[in-house]
């Protein structure tokens, strides 16, 4: 029987030019799917989009940033709520140290300072819980813009039955998108974002 002739160079880079496309895109396209989402990310982060809704039965604000117990006390102020949560606060913080804002007597009553939390999920667990006590169904959300994503992903896996309004915030920390700080910044709560989507998240508290 007569041998087959070897296979010459040529038809040797067509036969595994397939597999190396093949292999290619395996290994190049999940780096462009978790690029196109930070710049997904990015975008909604720098350009808030606020709710056409103005009134909720609860305003909730995450501390952890500038500008987001003012906006919250702002709303309160002007009756886009009728109660206020300030979760994560510090053990033994007035709210009078919060922020500069003037809250009115006659509100102050409507303001829960929030000591329990000190992470995302712990913030949502905290809001469930007063939630309960004052018979919400909606909510707005205050806080900075690239932290909503990961907020209203923990709120919702706590209160699936509210209705949820975000009002995200942009801090001064971020009016130049572009530096090294800002982008460090955006990139850490992208792959926390994407860890509490997978569901790697703390502990809450009891």
């Amino acid at each position: 029987m007569a041998s087959l002739p070897p296979i010459a160079p040529e038809n040797k880079r067509k036969l595994s030019s397939p597999l190396i496309k093949t292999l290619t895109i395996l290994v190049f396209l999940p780096f462009f799917i978790l690029l196109g989402g930070f710049v997904w990310f990015f975008y909604n982060a720098l350009h808030p989009k606020y709710p056409t809704y103005f009134h909720a039965d609860g305003i909730v604000a995450f501390t952890g940033g500038a500008g987001r117990i003012d906006t919250a006390l702002s709303l309160l102020t002007h009756h886009h709520g009728d109660y206020l949560l300030i979760s994560g606060v510090t053990p033994k913080t007035p709210l009078n140290t919060l922020s500069p804002i003037s809250v009115p007597h006659n509100i102050r009553s409507c303001i829960t300072l929030g000591y329990k939390a000190r992470s995302t999920i712990e913030n949502a667990q905290e809001t469930a819980d007063w939630v309960h006590t004052i018979h919400a169904h909606s909510l707005i959300i205050v806080t900075a813009g690239y932290h909503m994503q990961r907020a209203l992903l923990e709120l919702n896996r706590a209160l699936p039955q509210i209705t949820l309004y975000p009002y995200p915030v942009t801090p001064p920390a971020l009016h130049h998108p572009f530096s090294p700080s800002s982008i460090k910044i955006l990139i850490t709560e992208y792959l926390k974002w994407l860890a509490a989507l997978i569901g790697f998240t703390h502990k809450p508290y009891k």
